[in-house]
């Protein structure tokens, strides 16, 4: 492989399954086995997340750097994350490392604001769109209603806010994002369906169309 990739997408969008097909296809998920991934969620992702989870805790510092917290709902405004695009302090060691070779994937929601300040070479991006109100209706699912009241998740309270809102912003910001490289748009109700003929063709190598499970309908929903 001499190309890397990078999933942008927002929550619940499909991007997990997409980084399964990335996978399948020969790309790197974790430095060679080197760095701890998310574990699987039996209720909303069995086969796994597909993250680092240091490139998670980066992000969440580089977010923070920039003056914002990622919230679900209250994430950094496209134009916070253009006027912040120098800032590289927290990133350099994740990028060295990843410069150092090819090959490899990441995959983070949080990517659509801080994808940019990694200054990564030969990045090729795939931006994972689903139909809002099931984007929408999967988020309620997964996180609570937050689009009609404060809800815990985790150690945070996500703060209620307004569904259309946050989806327009962060898919701005995705959108900026995958313009700064080649990319491709792909979208998860073609994937469920098994129409991966454009994905690969991105990748250059085919995927396991048997990872595409009806019974994912079920986790997405």
């Amino acid at each position: 492989m001499n190309k890397n990739i990078a999933i942008l997408g927002c929550p619940r969008s499909g991007t997990s399954l997409v980084a399964h097909l990335v996978k399948s296809a020969g790309y790197d998920a974790d430095n060679y086995g080197t760095r701890d991934l998310m574990k699987p969620n039996k209720d909303f992702n069995p086969d796994g997340y597909f993250e680092r989870i240091d490139i998670v805790k980066t992000n969440d510092r580089l977010i923070h750097l920039i003056g914002e917290n990622y919230n679900f709902l209250n994430p950094p405004t496209l134009h916070k994350v253009k006027a912040n695009n120098n800032i590289s302090q927290g990133c350099e060691e994740l990028s060295n490392e990843l410069n150092a070779y090819s090959g490899w994937f990441i995959k983070d929601s949080r990517l659509a604001f801080t994808l940019n300040l990694y200054k990564l070479k030969n990045v090729h991006i795939i931006k994972v769109i689903r139909n809002p109100q099931s984007v929408k209706q999967s988020m309620i699912r997964h996180y609570g209603n937050l689009f009609e009241q404060d809800v815990k998740h985790g150690p945070h309270k996500v703060k209620q806010g307004n569904f259309n809102d946050y989806y327009k912003n962060i898919n701005q910001c995705i959108d900026w994002q995958a313009s700064l490289g080649p990319s491709i748009t792909v979208t998860y109700e073609n994937i469920i369906n098994g129409k991966v003929e454009e994905l690969q063709d991105f990748l250059g190598n085919k995927v396991d169309k048997t990872i595409i499970n009806p019974s994912y309908r079920n986790y997405e929903m």
